[in-house]
């Protein structure tokens, strides 16, 4: 289900910018970020779901296996990782071979792999986090229910439905948190380092208040749409439009983050194998 995924989405919203590869203005930049923000929640949804029914019905039959000593909890803690860890870099390999070239990414070893590592983490933590919710919770749905709230969060707190410098100061602590923020800063941030593609501000936008002080041209009037010389780049206007919170020099944070994630995780998955017991009667 996930490689058929990988192949359905690529495709799906790959080619939506096959027609327009080079982006011109803010409305094209805001398109291409609203994409990565749906691949990357789509694959954290589908990441966890897949894993959550298959999980537990291995999880009550570790459970008899435990009763009569065949196996403990490291060995089916170290099978879950090893078997999935083909399956996670397969999907997230096909998907970013596909979806990155026909969007019109900068064509470059070391952007492609930062996006497909980005990618790899986000998935392994999505995978991982929904086994420790089945370890944790009696049934499936419940542990889904657990998931739902997790993702909801996540996504009204990445940093793209509301931009990091407008997230209330009482939500701030969610920002930081929730995990999709890491990924997507780090999807984002080293796509669009030193990218240097004119973009034409949109009248009346941060982004233009950022340009028109910046423009060398004199007898500009505020207000006004600015002469076609006058623009920004593509990286200036990720950096005006997070607030400078979505940094190339976060990147080794996200990276460190997402895999703390999966080691929290695969722990809370062991504790969980080796105290609870659902079937006990």
């Amino acid at each position: 289900m996930r490689l058929f995924v990988a192949v359905f989405v690529a495709l799906l919203f790959g080619s939506v910018f096959a027609s327009q590869r080079i982006p011109e203005n803010e409305g094209d930049m805001n398109s291409r970020i609203t994409v990565i923000y749906i691949t990357a929640i789509g694959f954290a949804v589908n990441s966890m779901n897949t894993v959550l029914p298959l999980y537990e019905m291995e999880r009550n039959m570790f459970y008899r296996h435990k009763a009569s000593l065949m196996y403990g909890q490291k060995a089916i803690s170290l099978a879950f990782t090893l078997a999935e860890a083909p399956f996670i870099m397969l999907t997230s390999t096909i998907f970013c071979v596909i979806f990155y070239f026909l969007v019109g990414f900068t064509v470059g070893v070391g952007k492609f792999f930062l996006y497909w590592l980005f990618m790899t983490l986000g998935m392994t933590a999505f995978v991982f986090i929904g086994e420790a919710f089945s370890a944790v919770f009696r049934d499936s749905q419940t542990a889904q229910g657990f998931g739902a709230v997790l993702i909801g969060m996540s996504s009204i707190f990445c940093g793209i439905l509301i931009r990091p410098q407008s997230i209330g100061r009482f939500w701030v602590w969610a920002y930081w948190v929730f995990p999709l923020h890491y990924i997507l800063e780090g999807l984002i941030a080293s796509q669009f380092n030193e990218d240097n593609t004119p973009i034409q501000p949109a009248l009346g936008s941060p982004f233009y208040e950022f340009v028109l002080r910046n423009c060398q041209e004199p007898g500009i009037m505020p207000g006004l749409p600015l002469p076609e010389g006058c623009t920004g780049t593509a990286e200036e206007w990720v950096f005006v439009s997070f607030g400078g919170q979505f940094a190339y020099d976060h990147l080794l944070l996200d990276a460190v983050y997402l895999l703390g994630a999966v080691v929290f995780a695969k722990a809370v998955s062991f504790t969980a194998l080796y105290k609870l017991n659902y079937l006990a009667k």
